[in-house]
């Protein structure tokens, strides 16, 4: 394709308010990463510049010692009190239900989400709990229709309202990672399996989530040795499932897509596997 040339683009139409990429400090990176409990994916993410966390998992014992700031989404004092979200459609707070996360975080994004800036991080940590939050929600708070209930009223309302949630993480200066708890289908005799490693989310919605994302990753942790002691090369091959925990491992993530997993990168030439760093793959382009 020719390029435009000084003389063309000084006739072309700009419109109002448009900014050029090239005069964007760092465009939104937004990260969807999945992986298996336990396995890194939020310490790898708080590699990310000046991290905010939106704490669905209560799952930051590791990290208590870091001066970053946190959101308790999962503390009901803070969804019903602080926050004052209703939990039940007569908007009144009821103790003996779970709070209402979901509502909570969506009010919270409009309020407090656009003040971040472009060299802040939110990391939801994770969506898997935030939908848990909200199937949990409507199990208690069912839908009625002529007077009956409404079975499929909250897979709708579920659709649209992540849905909602990504246009505002996509319209957000800041970057945004959210981490996402996987699932795989194995056969019950061989524990092979039987399709692709997916993030673990139920409903319509689970494949076209990866598509609100600038990149998706897997998370791994590699050993140093394997489990006949071999030392762990890592090279343009993917190491998978190793069934040992080296304490000296290191953590990957996975770039490209495989026979076991689906995965989008948004840079070009990066190897299948990448040291699990925000700033060394995304600003300093250091893979290894």
């Amino acid at each position: 394709m020719q390029e435009t040339t000084t003389a063309q683009a000084s006739e072309l139409y700009v419109p109002p308010y448009s900014v050029r990429l090239c005069d964007i400090p760092m465009t939104q990176i937004r990260l969807g990463l999945q992986g298996y409990a336990g396995l890194g994916k939020t310490w790898s993410a708080l590699s990310a510049p000046n991290p905010l966390i939106a704490n669905f998992d209560n799952k930051l014992t590791a990290h208590r010692h870091k001066q970053i700031p946190v959101i308790p989404f999962h503390n009901s004092v803070f969804v019903n009190e602080v926050r004052k979200t209703p939990n039940t459609a007569d908007f009144k707070v009821n103790p003996k239900l779970p709070p209402n996360i979901h509502d909570c975080f969506l009010v919270w994004l409009k309020e407090e989400g656009f003040r971040l800036t472009n060299n802040q991080t939110l990391i939801p940590d994770s969506w898997t709990s935030l939908m848990n939050s909200f199937e949990l929600f409507y199990k208690y708070n069912p839908v009625y229709q002529n007077g009956k209930e409404n079975s499929w009223a909250p897979y709708t309302a579920k659709i649209a309202y992540a849905q909602e949630v990504m246009l505002i993480l996509k319209s957000l200066s800041c970057h945004v990672i959210v981490t996402f708890h996987e699932t795989d289908h194995r056969d019950k005799t061989t524990k092979e399996l039987t399709g692709k490693i997916r993030p673990l989310m139920s409903g319509q919605f689970a494949d076209q989530i990866a598509g609100h994302f600038t990149d998706w990753y897997r998370m791994h942790h590699v050993p140093k040795v394997k489990a006949n002691g071999e030392e762990v090369i890592l090279n343009k091959g993917t190491p998978f499932e190793y069934k040992i925990q080296d304490p000296n491992g290191e953590y990957f993530w996975q770039t490209k897509s495989d026979d076991t997993v689906d995965c989008c990168c948004s840079m070009p030439d990066v190897p299948m596997m990448v040291r699990a760093d925000f700033s060394k793959v995304f600003l300093k382009k250091e893979w290894l």
